[in-house]
């Protein structure tokens, strides 16, 4: 909202029929009136700012927390296959026979891991290949 200029605002008061410290009056309080719209547009135009920072603010922290959860499921992932690649060392070099494997794995497995092997069927739980595919 544009301010009037001094002149405009000394006819519009004449215009009313202000004369003198009555028109002068009401200048200072027609200026002090626009100061203060000027004033709460600024102050709304700060609170959009704000507001839009923060939500980009938010939404880079809602980015960052996908990468890192991202990460942790490929380190889980990791972990879980460098954990069977061990299994399957040991339980070569123990000469276990390949039959067992899943039984003996099974008794070795703690959270997700163990959650995933309950949940198989009974078949895919004694079958050491789809045990290893399922976890």
């Amino acid at each position: 909202m544009d301010q009037p200029t001094l002149q405009e605002l000394t006819e519009h008061g004449q215009k009313m029929e202000h004369k003198g410290s009555d028109l002068q009056k009401f200048i200072r309080d027609q200026q002090a009136h626009y100061r203060e719209l000027r004033a709460a547009e600024r102050e709304r135009e700060k609170e959009a700012r704000e507001y839009e920072l923060k939500k980009q603010t938010l939404e880079m922290d809602r980015i960052k927390m996908q990468e890192e959860q991202g990460k942790a499921e490929l380190e889980i992932k990791d972990d879980i296959d460098s954990y069977l690649r061990r299994f399957e060392r040991y339980a070569e070099a123990q000469k276990w026979k390949p039959d067992t494997w899943a039984v003996n794995l099974s008794a070795l497995l703690r959270g997700r891991a163990l959650d995933v092997y309950a949940l198989l069927p009974q078949e895919q739980a004694l079958n050491y290949d789809a045990l290893k595919t399922s976890l």
